[in-house]
């Protein structure tokens, strides 16, 4: 039983014809049909709800999964490599001063490592919890590109990396946010470095037109494949390669540059081939442009 009708005459001396009765009956079946389809529509929009949900919490519990396996992965050489040089300092008593300004040069520079780590993460719950605050102000980014540049080329010093800075201007303002920035140049061209050969060249670029500005990191390292380039933005992903094998890594770098620079309202693409070096292209919208020469 799905319902009832009830129809009523006010004329007292006529009957409901055989006619009126057939479209009675008819309407009553149509009814029927259109109540049960509504009901299981209903049925089937909860299901699809059920599911869709159900395929939310599986991801979120692969990435929970991922995140315990790569902090548990990542913590443990670091915290087990300061360990052990803090004893070796306090058991070892004939070391020599040489000695133990080493062993607390390397338990220094794997406790920077924690820190950005545990920084990186910070980031990333920030800015995924929507807690993450852009500050635009109006600022010159020339020189802030520049000098980003000159304070990396120390690391890139080690491997022998030719850093090149390909900008024709000396000045260009917009509104963004300068930490923002810098925090996005870092990454890009700490991980330029990291997947460059010894001997290699990294180029800083900037190019603008009347709608948009870029700017460019183009290496001359490994290259990523074309199925790694769909993935490389994706939280706690590593490219499976000779360098990211001999390298420490949380996967986070990345996706935490697309999320600052979707942000400011821009995109970040890369170009890339296996053994041809990659190029990462970011675009920011012009706000306002004060002057550029």
């Amino acid at each position: 039983m799905i319902g009832l009708i009830y129809v009523d005459s006010h004329a007292v001396t006529e009957q409901f014809s055989k006619e009126d009765l057939d479209f009675l009956e008819a309407f009553a079946n149509q009814a029927a049909i259109a109540i049960e389809n509504a009901r299981l529509y209903k049925e089937a929009l909860a299901k699809q709800r059920v599911e869709v949900l159900n395929e939310q919490l599986k991801m979120l519990n692969e990435k929970k999964s991922r995140l315990i396996n790569v902090v548990a992965h990542e913590l443990r050489t670091p915290l087990t490599l300061i360990q052990g040089y803090a004893e070796f300092m306090i058991s070892d008593e004939s070391k020599s001063m040489d000695e133990f300004r080493k062993y607390a040069g390397t338990i220094y520079n794997h406790a920077k490592r924690l820190n950005r780590m545990i920084t990186n993460m910070l980031d990333l719950s920030r800015i995924v919890s929507g807690r993450e605050t852009i500050d635009k102000k109006e600022i010159n980014i020339i020189p802030i590109l520049k000098n980003v540049l000159d304070i990396i080329k120390q690391e890139a010093k080690i491997k022998s990396i030719k850093l090149i800075s390909n900008i024709a201007i000396k000045s260009f303002k917009a509104y963004i946010d300068k930490d923002k920035l810098i925090q996005i140049l870092f990454n890009l061209l700490t991980n330029a470095i990291k997947y460059t050969y010894e001997g290699g060249k990294i180029e800083l670029a900037f190019t603008h037109n009347i709608d948009t500005y870029q700017i460019s990191i183009k290496d001359t390292g490994v290259g990523i494949s074309e199925e790694d380039l769909d993935k490389i933005f994706d939280e706690f992903y590593r490219i499976d390669n000779e360098i990211s094998n001999k390298t420490s890594g949380t996967g986070l770098g990345l996706p935490i540059t697309r999320s600052l620079i979707e942000a400011h309202g821009g995109t970040i693409h890369v170009e890339s081939e296996i053994n041809n070096g990659s190029n990462f292209i970011i675009t920011l919208p012009i706000e306002e442009v004060v002057s550029s020469q």
